[in-house]
């Protein structure tokens, strides 16, 4: 045993890794029971180290293993393997620690440029759910509704009193703006219309419980067909839901949250209502956790509960016409979702020409890009390639080093072996098995490895973003492309080692091989 097992260096790595990984996991949890951002509490800078410290140990643990697993493979078929498969098994058992150093070197690079690909990933995927999903749509505008609301004069202080005896006695009445305009825009492949209403009210008429909710009236097909949406965020596909409530004008979807706080469930009966307006009864059809453009994340600005602990944000989703006939007219937003390379300033020059008055336009594609180009990003992307690049470079330079050596020292090993009449394809063979047990298993554990790294850690730059805005949650990502390209590195790297090695034995003199042993 080399004198890192011997001294229980692996275990220790593996313990303080996990142990400050727990104590990450409780800041971070109380980042999101008090609703705080990532800057209300201190970051402690060692835990972007643990990576490296886990992946080593986990890499030296498994290494603690492996000689019990060639003992197994040996003992298996030990009258049945060729010379070849014989004499690497023997090899290896017989000189593990000379092989150490190598398979730590391999585990900890490959681990280490997996974690920086998978890390990459998952920033980047996680910034642009996150602004799909706050967005709703490829684009998202208002126009301008007109209406009968008293005209303000721009000059002199607010008068509230008469605005306040304005809403008290009658409400604004708007007028609907035409909506062909928008199903004959060039490029559009699907539009819906969605209302939203923030300061909604609810009632359970059976427990009275009620409180705030925000509102979204929608047409069940149209939404299905503009809106975007992550998948595994509901229990179900979100068309299933839009199926769900699609035959019946009454059905509603409800949050988790007001499920809970109201102790509704689906088949119950509850009533909405806005200032101004009587209640409307509604039937629950479902509840929800997610719904785009809505934060299912309490925030401080939603004020606290009795428990002390901020309020949870509500949700109702219902039929646009049902709200509009039983509660009221008010402005809704235009959802956009374009064809395949379209661009949005095709739709800005349509939008002018039609003299369509916007009031607020919200457009994803342009959204992506500034995030794309914002330096945090840049410089996490850049940070993390280089690593990645600078990691499979240093394996493959590592490498050949290593074997070349090792060549070099084993000639008369292998010029005893020709003279005792083994063919030179047979010494081909033993080479092509020690590197595959040696620097092919360092290579899969290292892939092990940093999956389990990237799982375990990857999660420390959700610190980096607001708890109270990361919606969707914070998810690993990989990407089948980052193995094919780790693969494909690798077998580089041992091919061309092989390839070296392979010519650099045929090289080998046996006369010379026998004599440089009798010296």
């Amino acid at each position: 045993m080399s004198f890192w097992h011997k001294a229980g260096l692996d275990l220790v790595l593996v313990v303080i890794a996990v142990y400050l990984l727990n104590n990450f996991a409780k800041r971070q949890e109380d980042l999101k029971r008090l609703a705080l951002d990532s800057d209300a509490l201190q970051v402690d800078p060692l835990l972007f180290l643990m990576p490296a410290v886990f992946a080593l140990g986990a890499g030296l643990l498994a290494l603690r293993v492996y000689p019990w697993f060639i003992r197994l493979v040996y003992r298996a078929g030990r009258r049945w393997w060729p010379p070849a498969l014989y004499h690497t098994l023997v090899q290896i058992s017989r000189s593990s620690g000379q092989y150490l150093t190598i398979k730590v070197f391999l585990i900890l690079t490959v681990s280490t440029g997996l974690f920086s690909a998978n890390s990459a990933r998952t920033i980047n995927d996680n910034m642009e759910s996150k602004i799909r999903y706050a967005a709703g749509a490829d684009i998202a505008l208002m126009t301008r509704w007109e209406n009968d609301a008293p005209p303000s004069t721009g000059f002199g202080p607010p008068q509230p009193q008469s605005e306040a005896v304005f809403a008290e006695s009658r409400r604004i009445q708007y007028s609907e703006p035409p909506y062909r305009p928008f199903e004959e825009l060039q490029g559009v492949e699907a539009l819906a219309k969605v209302f939203r209403k923030e300061e909604a009210q609810f009632v359970e008429p059976k427990s009275g419980a009620s409180g705030r909710t925000t509102l979204i009236g929608i047409d069940t097909k149209d939404f299905g067909l503009t809106a975007w949406m992550k998948d595994g965020l509901l229990d179900y596909p979100i068309n299933g839901y839009l199926n769900l409530i699609a035959p019946n004008p009454q059905a509603v979807l409800i949050s988790r949250s007001l499920a809970e706080a109201a102790k509704v469930k689906p088949g119950d009966s509850i009533r909405i209502y806005w200032e101004g307006l009587d209640q409307a009864p509604f039937t629950v059809y479902g509840v929800i956790d997610y719904w785009p453009t809505w934060n299912p994340l309490p925030s401080g600005e939603a004020g606290e509960g009795r428990d002390g602990r901020p309020q949870q944000p509500h949700l109702i989703v219902g039929h646009l016409g049902a709200i509009q006939n039983r509660l009221a007219l008010e402005p809704y937003e235009v959802w956009m979702k374009l064809k395949d390379g379209v661009a949005s300033r095709q739709i800005y020059e349509q939008l002018a020409e039609r003299h369509i008055p916007v009031v607020s336009l919200r457009d994803t594609n342009a959204e992506l890009i500034a995030s794309k180009n914002d330096p945090f990003r840049l410089a996490i992307n850049g940070v993390m390639t280089l690593g990645f690049v600078i990691s499979m470079l240093i394996s493959f330079f590592g490498f050949l080093l290593f074997w070349a050596l090792t060549l070099s020292g084993r000639t008369l090993q292998y010029g005893v072996l020709r003279a005792m009449g083994i063919p030179f394809a047979q010494i081909v063979g033993i080479l092509v098995s020690e590197q595959l047990l040696t620097s092919g298993a360092a290579v899969f554990i290292g892939v092990l490895t940093g999956n389990l790294t990237s799982d375990l850690f990857v999660p420390l730059f959700e610190m980096s973003f607001a708890t109270t805005e990361q919606v969707p949650p914070f998810e690993i990502v990989s990407r089948l492309s980052d193995y094919v390209q780790l693969y494909a590195i690798v077998g580089f790297t041992l091919t061309i080692g092989l390839s070296i090695l392979g010519y650099r034995l045929s090289r080998i003199r046996i006369a010379q091989a026998l004599k440089l042993g009798e010296e």
